[in-house]
C-alpha cells in the first residue's frame, strides 16, 4: 500500500520514526542511570551509617568467614590485636595470638556456625602491648546468606572486668556486714540474754546487665539491637520505626526526657542520666541512658543511644543502705542498753562502795572489819567489770578519746606498783619495779590509758602467780630528738600459757581456757581492751610464755618528748574533768595541790572550806545519804533537792535572800519531774548563777554523757561510784575558800 507513496515521503517518515525512537531510548537510558546512581548512594549512606554505628560501639566487633579469615573489625578490636583493620582483614587468629588461644577462638566459631544460634562465653584477653588480663563476655552469631547458608560468624566482646570486680566487692561488703552484725549479736547475747536483735539477711544479686543500642531520628527508632528489644519486651526488630514514647510511663516523662537529651546534644555534649522507664507489659525499671549525636556537625544524621538496665544495681544499693541502717540501729540499741545497764548498776554500787567506806571508818570488830573489806573488794571488782564493758563499747564505736598531756612515766609505774603491792603481799609474792635511768622525766601522752594497760598486765600477773615474783619494768628502746620508744614489760613466774592460748589471748571475751575462768574469774575483756588502747596510742602489745614457766607481757609505745614550757600535767585517775582548770584552784593533779588520802587529811586540806554550803540534787535516798556523810565529814553544810525542779526553786529562793548562798552544786542527770540537764539550763538563766560551779554526779558514764553535761552548762563531771578522793579533789578545785 506504500508503493503509491512518493519515495521522498517514505524516507521522511522513516527518518522521523527513527529519530523519535532514538530520543526515547536516550531518555530511558538517562532515567535508568539516574535511578541507579541514587540507589547506589542510598546503599553507600546506609553502609556509612552502619559503619559509624559499629565504630561507635565500645565493644570489640569483628566478622570472619567460615574459614576463620577476618573480613572486618572495629577500632576497639584493632587495639586488641595491635594492628589496623587493613592489616587484620585476610588473616586468621593464628597470625596474632598463641596457638592455644587461636584454637580456643576457632572452637567457639564452630559452635556458633554449627548450632545456627548465638554462642556466648567468657574469656580472659590481653590487649597487644599490655600485660593486664581483662575478662570479656563474647557473643558469636552465625551469618547467613539469602539461602540460609552459613557464610561466616559475627563476634561481639564486652569488657566485664569491672562488673566482676564490683560483684566481688559487693559480696565482700555483704559478707563483712554480716560478720559485723553477727559479732554484735554475739556480744550482746553474752552481756544480756534479754537483749536480742532481729537481723534480716540482705541478699545482693549481681548479674550481667544487658545493654540496648539504638539509632534514633526525630525521636523514632531506626535501628535497634536485640538487647534493646529484649529490654522493653519486644520481639526482635519490633522497635524499628516506633517512637521513643513507648519507653516512657506517660507523656510528661517523654517530653521531659527529650528536653534533657537535646539540650545536652545541641551543646555538643554527651548526655547521661538515670531514669525509670516502662516495658511493654507495663512494668517499670531503672535505666542508665547515654546519648550522643552520630555527627555533631549534622544532627540530622541521628542520635546514638545506649541503655543499661540498672534495676539490680539499684536493688543492691537499697540492700546495702538497709544493711547499713540495720547495723547503725543495732549500735544504737547496744549503746542505749549499755548506758541504761551502766546507770542501773552504778547507782546501787555507789551506795555499796561509799557506805562500806564510811562503815570501815567506824569502830568494829575484826570479823566485821574483814566482812566490810571483802564487800568493798567485791564492789571494786564489779566496778572494774562495768568499766571494761563500757571501754570496749567506746572502742568499738570509735568514741574513745585519748588525751595528749604531759605525763611522768616513772610516776605512772610507781602508781601501778602501789595499787598491786597489797595483793602481792597477800599472796606472798615479791613485786619489783625497774625504771630505766635514761627515761625522760616527762613525755606527751595519755597517762590514764598507759596506766590502765600496765595495771591490767600487772593485775593478771599477780592473779595467775601463786609463788615467786612479779617484775614491772620500763626501758628506753630507741630515742630521737623528737620522741622516745619505750618498752614496758610485766614478767611473772605464774602458770604460763600454751601457744594456742597465746593466739587468742588478746581477743574480746577470751581467756586461756574455761577452767582458768572458773578458777581465777574474769571476763576476758581486760587484755582485749589493752590491745585496743595500745594500738590507738600507736603502740603494740604481745606475750611470750611457756606453760608452767611464767609469762612476759610486752607493751611498746612511742611518745613525743614534752616541751616543758606552758604545759599542764595530766590529771590523776580519779575523775574526768570537763574543763582544764577551775576558776579558783589549779587543775587536779597539779603537784602544788596534794590529793588527800584519808578523811583526816581531807579535813585538814579542806579546812578553808569549812561551813561552805553545797547543794546535792539527787533522787536516790542512799546516794543522798552517802554524799551528805562524805561532804559533812570534811566540814561542809549540805542541803538536798530530790529533783531538778526543786533545785531550780531553791536556787531562785537563794537569790531572794531566803537561804545562805551555795558554793557548789552536785547535780544528778536522770531524775523524775526534771532531769539535771534541764535544771542546769534553767539555773544558768537565773541572775547571778551564770558562774555558779555545777558538777555532774551521775551514774551515766558514756562519752556522750560528759558532752551533754558540758553542752547544758555544767563545769565538771564525776561518775558513780566515786571514791572519796575524787570528791575531795573536786571540792579543792571548785569551792571558793571563805574569806
Amino acid at each position: 500500500m506504500f508503493s503509491d507513496l512518493p519515495w521522498w515521503l517514505i524516507n521522511t517518515v522513516v527518518a522521523v520514526v527513527l529519530l523519535a525512537l532514538g530520543a526515547t531510548l536516550a531518555l530511558w537510558g538517562l532515567t535508568w542511570h539516574e535511578r541507579t546512581r541514587r540507589r547506589v548512594k542510598e546503599l553507600e549512606d546506609r553502609r556509612s551509617l552502619l559503619q559509624n554505628l559499629v565504630r561507635s560501639i565500645p565493644d570489640l566487633v569483628w566478622l570472619k568467614d567460615t574459614d576463620g579469615v577476618y573480613l572486618a573489625c572495629n577500632a576497639p578490636f584493632e587495639r586488641f590485636f595491635g594492628a589496623a583493620e587493613a592489616d587484620i582483614v585476610g588473616k586468621t587468629d593464628a597470625d596474632f595470638v598463641s596457638p592455644e588461644q587461636a584454637v580456643f577462638f576457632r572452637e567457639n566459631d564452630f559452635l556458633a556456625m554449627t548450632s545456627g544460634q548465638p554462642h556466648t562465653n567468657e574469656e580472659w584477653l590481653t590487649f597487644a602491648g599490655s600485660t593486664e588480663r581483662r575478662l570479656f563476655e563474647t557473643i558469636k552469631s552465625p551469618m547467613l546468606d539469602r539461602q540460609g547458608e552459613v557464610v561466616g560468624v559475627l563476634g561481639v566482646s564486652r569488657d566485664i572486668t569491672e562488673r566482676e570486680k564490683a560483684a566481688q566487692e559487693l559480696q565482700r561488703l555483704r559478707h563483712h556486714l554480716t560478720e559485723l552484725v553477727d559479732e554484735r549479736t554475739r556480744q550482746l547475747a553474752d552481756l544480756a540474754e534479754s537483749l536480742r536483735r532481729a537481723h534480716a539477711e540482705q541478699k545482693t544479686i549481681v548479674d550481667a546487665v544487658p545493654v540496648g543500642i539504638g539509632l534514633l531520628k526525630d525521636r523514632h527508632v531506626v535501628y535497634g539491637n536485640q538487647y534493646l528489644d529484649q529490654m522493653f519486651g519486644f520481639e526482635p526488630g519490633g522497635m524499628i520505626g516506633r517512637p521513643t514514647r513507648v519507653w516512657y510511663p506517660d507523656d510528661a516523662a517523654h517530653e521531659a526526657g527529650g528536653q534533657k537529651v537535646y539540650e545536652s546534644l545541641f551543646k555538643g555534649e554527651t548526655h547521661w542520666r538515670e531514669e525509670q522507664l516502662i516495658r511493654q507489659d507495663g512494668t517499670l525499671f531503672w535505666a542508665r541512658i547515654t546519648a550522643r549525636l552520630i555527627d555533631p556537625g549534622d544532627p540530622a544524621k541521628g542520635v546514638l543511644g545506649i541503655m543499661e538496665d540498672i534495676s539490680v544495681e539499684r536493688a543492691t544499693m537499697d540492700a546495702l543502705r538497709s544493711a547499713k541502717e540495720a547495723a547503725e540501729a543495732t549500735n544504737r540499741l547496744k549503746s542505749a542498753f549499755l548506758a541504761n545497764m551502766s546507770h542501773e548498776i552504778r547507782t546501787p554500787m555507789n551506795a555499796i562502795i561509799g557506805l562500806t567506806h564510811l562503815a570501815l571508818a567506824t569502830p568494829q570488830g575484826d570479823i566485821q572489819h574483814g566482812y566490810l573489806q571483802k564487800i568493798q573488794g567485791a564492789g571494786q571488782h564489779l566496778l572494774g567489770i562495768v568499766n571494761d564493758v563500757l571501754d570496749l563499747s567506746k572502742i568499738e564505736s570509735g568514741k574513745l578519746e585519748l588525751e595528749r598531756l604531759r605525763v611522768d612515766i616513772a610516776q605512772i609505774l610507781r602508781d601501778v606498783h602501789a595499787q598491786l603491792i597489797d595483793k602481792a603481799d597477800a599472796k606472798g609474792l615479791a613485786l619489783h619495779l625497774h625504771i630505766d635511768p635514761e627515761l625522760p622525766a616527762h613525755l606527751m601522752g595519755d597517762g590514764l590509758r598507759i596506766g590502765q594497760v600496765l595495771l591490767n598486765f600487772g593485775s593478771n600477773a599477780v592473779k595467775f602467780t601463786e609463788y615467786g615474783r612479779v617484775d614491772l619494768s620500763v626501758q628506753v628502746q630507741a630515742r630521737t630528738e623528737r620522741d622516745v620508744t619505750l618498752r614496758f614489760e610485766v614478767r611473772d613466774t605464774g602458770i604460763g600459757l600454751t601457744e594456742a592460748e597465746q593466739a587468742q589471748l588478746f581477743q574480746s571475751f577470751q581467756q586461756a581456757d574455761v577452767s582458768t575462768t572458773r578458777q581465777y574469774g574474769g571476763t576476758g575483756l581486760g587484755l582485749a581492751i589493752s590491745r585496743h588502747l595500745a594500738e590507738q596510742m600507736g603502740g603494740a602489745v604481745s606475750v611470750s610464755s611457756q606453760r608452767g614457766q611464767g609469762s612476759v607481757f610486752l607493751f611498746t609505745l612511742r611518745l613525743e618528748c614534752a616541751d616543758a614550757a606552758g604545759l599542764v600535767q595530766s590529771a590523776p585517775h580519779v575523775h574526768d574533768a570537763l574543763d582544764d582548770a577551775g576558776p579558783h584552784r589549779p587543775a587536779p593533779g597539779d603537784p602544788r595541790v596534794p590529793v588527800p588520802t584519808s578523811l583526816s587529811e581531807a579535813r585538814d586540806a579542806l579546812q578553808a572550806l569549812h561551813g561552805t554550803r553545797v547543794l546535792v540534787v539527787e533522787d536516790n535516798e542512799l546516794n543522798r545519804l552517802l554524799a551528805g556523810e562524805l561532804l559533812r565529814g570534811v566540814g561542809l553544810t549540805v542541803d538536798f533537792a530530790h529533783n531538778g525542779r526543786q533545785a531550780v526553786d531553791r536556787l531562785a529562793q537563794v537569790d531572794a535572800g531566803i537561804h545562805t548562798d551555795y558554793g557548789l552544786v552536785f547535780m544528778d542527770m536522770q531524775m523524775p519531774v526534771m532531769d539535771g540537764l534541764d535544771a542546769t539550763r534553767l539555773i544558768r538563766q537565773l541572775p547571778g548563777r551564770e558562774r555558779l560551779p555545777i558538777v555532774a554526779m551521775t551514774a551515766n558514764a558514756m562519752v556522750e554523757d560528759s558532752e551533754r553535761c558540758r553542752a547544758a552548762g555544767m563545769n565538771d563531771y564525776i561518775s558513780k561510784p566515786f571514791s572519796p578522793q575524787a570528791l575531795w579533789v573536786l571540792l579543792q578545785r571548785w569551792v571558793v575558800p571563805k574569806a
